[in-house]
């Protein structure tokens, strides 16, 4: 292991450390698990592939360094940010509308961003980054949390990515109040926005495992992790004769908006038990080739990819401590 990837995993341990030690997953977890029914949740939530594929090319140049303009991105790549929690809210909001309403349900959100008592907030469904010691305080958490929620919907509602629509039209918090999500394609060329409805099983969608949410994976799992697991969910569906899945150079940026930083995702999730790998011919396991002048272009060995689907099973706080306790 390089000493540099070394220190980046030493400081992911100290992060979920943190986390497991504030009990901010555990938290979020049993209030995703008290939403809905108890004999009526799905066991899989569903996700249209226009979320995370587009159907229209990118502008790309043969440098896999440079991703394509954000517009011309998917949704799910769209919205990836190193800090910020849209990403995850977008997916919670799926599982939340999920867990009340079957396929051409539409959902409308009432649930308030704060809330006391046995109610749920939209605070209690999300996790935030370990706070500083000038952050820390009786009140903080949840004030921190709403902040979060707040950016998110920012860029959630902007007009290049129209993924949710604000119900109230002023300048305080409670604008964010009642906010509708929309459907996974988001911003659309020319048209209005359409409103989410939820997937019927005819429609092309992506099945992903509710004990991803519910295991505390979406809360363990950084943006680029997420995206480049709901990448080899689509490629599965969409290759379902193959159990390998590998990710072509060019459709990784060109359709999924997914760079060579992104790409690299798949090590934690190997670490983490989500994934298996099968590295290609003279690749280095962080995808890069021994001698790549000696492959003329296309025709560079590929890293192939499978889903683990008992990994989502295991807790993932758990999960990822241990192996990383286990690794460093």
């Amino acid at each position: 292991m390089r000493s540099k990837q070394r220190q980046t995993l030493q400081k992911r341990l100290e992060r979920l450390e943190a986390m497991e030690a504030a009990e901010t997953v555990v938290r979020a977890q049993e209030q995703l698990r008290r939403l809905g029914s108890p004999d009526r949740r799905p066991s899989t939530i569903r996700i249209r592939q226009r979320f995370v594929y587009s159907d229209i090319t990118a502008s790309i140049d043969a440098d896999d360094r440079r991703l394509p303009p954000v517009n011309e991105r998917p949704p799910m790549t769209r919205i990836m940010s190193p800090r910020g929690i849209a990403l995850q809210l977008y997916l919670i909001a799926l599982y939340e509308a999920q867990m009340y309403h079957r396929g051409g349900g539409r959902p409308i959100n009432r649930r308030p961003l704060i809330v006391g008592g046995s109610q749920i907030g939209w605070t209690d469904l999300v996790t935030v980054p370990p706070a500083t010691p000038q952050e820390r305080g009786p009140h903080n958490t949840k004030e921190r949390k709403r902040r979060a929620i707040v950016s998110a919907l920012s860029r959630l509602s902007a007009r290049d990515v129209e993924l949710a629509t604000l119900m109230r039209h002023n300048e305080s918090y409670a604008k964010y109040e009642q906010f509708q999500i929309l459907d996974e394609g988001g911003a659309r060329p020319a048209g209005e926005t359409v409103p989410y409805l939820v997937p019927r099983s005819g429609e092309h969608h992506i099945a992903l495992p509710t004990s991803f949410f519910e295991n505390g994976w979406i809360y363990v799992l950084e943006d680029s992790e997420i995206a480049f697991l709901l990448m080899l969910f689509h490629l599965h569906k969409t290759i379902s004769t193959q159990f390998w899945v590998k990710a072509e150079t060019y459709e990784r940026l060109a359709h999924f908006g997914i760079g060579r930083d992104a790409y690299g995702a798949h090590e934690v999730l190997k670490i983490f038990g989500l994934i298996d790998v099968q590295i290609g011919a003279n690749r280095r396991p962080d995808g890069r080739i021994f001698r790549p002048a000696s492959y003329p272009d296309g025709d560079r060995p590929l890293n192939r990819f499978m889903l683990t689907p008992e990994g989502f099973e295991n807790l993932g706080q758990a999960s990822a401590i241990a192996a990383l306790r286990g690794l460093i």
